[in-house]
């Protein structure tokens, strides 16, 4: 191991990498059994019965409460089984569907270093300006449809991002 640098070997479950239930992805019509494609393969069944959602492949039963929206309409959350929070997706893991917090499941971009968000930030900056990922390939041209104005803002936002990434990047390799 490199002197200095410390090398993470407890790397957690991330919340990308489990099966996810998603109530705003869901058809929930009411005592009708619905089939879930879960990774395109494996399916989920699950029932609505009154305000509770029976996972019948688990046996579990989750509550369902709604909230009124400001413009009308109303949104349904599920009730985590363990803390009773308000969630809009359920995590499985060990054959239960609980919320994030209850899983103790960080998402990918918690765990990133300062460098990576650094990258990541000047990728998405490049994404939106239509241009190479390379950062020796400077930003000449406008996408088209995009304002002037919007045009300019991105570039200079992206110039800092990118100088910011090498300085960090610089530092990381103590030059």
């Amino acid at each position: 191991m490199p002197r200095g640098e410390w090398k993470r070997t407890d790397l957690k479950t991330r919340a990308e990498q489990v099966h996810q239930l998603d109530i705003r992805k869901m058809v929930m019509t009411c005592d009708k059994y619905t089939l879930i494609f879960r990774n395109g393969c494996i399916h989920v069944q699950y029932h609505v019965a009154g305000d509770h959602l029976h996972i019948d492949s688990h046996l579990q039963k989750v509550g369902i409460e709604r909230t009124h929206c400001h413009y009308g309409g109303y949104r349904k959350w599920f009730l985590c089984p363990q803390c009773s929070r308000r969630s809009a997706v359920l995590y499985e893991m060990n054959r239960l569907y609980l919320c994030r917090k209850c899983h103790d499941l960080p998402y990918t971009s918690q765990r990133a270093s300062e460098f990576d968000r650094q990258l990541i930030r000047v990728r998405k900056l490049r994404d939106q300006l239509k241009c190479s990922h390379d950062l020796s390939v400077p930003v000449m041209f406008k996408p088209k449809g995009m304002h002037w104005d919007k045009f300019e803002w991105l570039k200079i936002h992206e110039r800092l991002a990118s100088s910011d990434y090498l300085k960090a990047m610089a530092a990381k390799l103590n030059i």
